[in-house]
């Protein structure tokens, strides 16, 4: 069923998220709506663009100041999903988070 929607894929969005969106951290209050809002954007919008457009988002580990997983690894994260080995992925939100807040 999904295969022929896959084909006419026209594109690709990935949005940013932080586990600040799942895991609220003390003092970041507006930092933790924003990125909960986010990803309640991305499932939104994907219902709303398929299946011509793809919307995910990946969600990074961070602590105040500080970036926890590599550039370059969040880098392979997001290309994946604007890939076509992800043509059948929308609404989703992948972490990748360094195996940080599990749950």
């Amino acid at each position: 069923m999904c295969a022929p929607s896959a084909s006419r894929s026209r594109g690709a969005i990935v949005n940013i998220s932080s586990t600040a969106a799942r895991f609220p951290t003390p003092q970041l209050a507006a930092h933790s709506a924003r990125k909960g809002a986010i990803e309640g954007f991305s499932r939104s919008l994907s219902a709303e663009l398929a299946p011509r457009v793809r919307v995910n988002a990946t969600v990074i580990r961070t602590l105040p100041l500080q970036l926890l997983a590599e550039v370059d690894e969040i880098a392979e994260a997001v290309l994946f999903l604007v890939s076509p080995r992800a043509a059948v992925i929308t609404g989703q939100v992948l972490y990748a988070n360094c195996g940080g807040h599990m749950a």
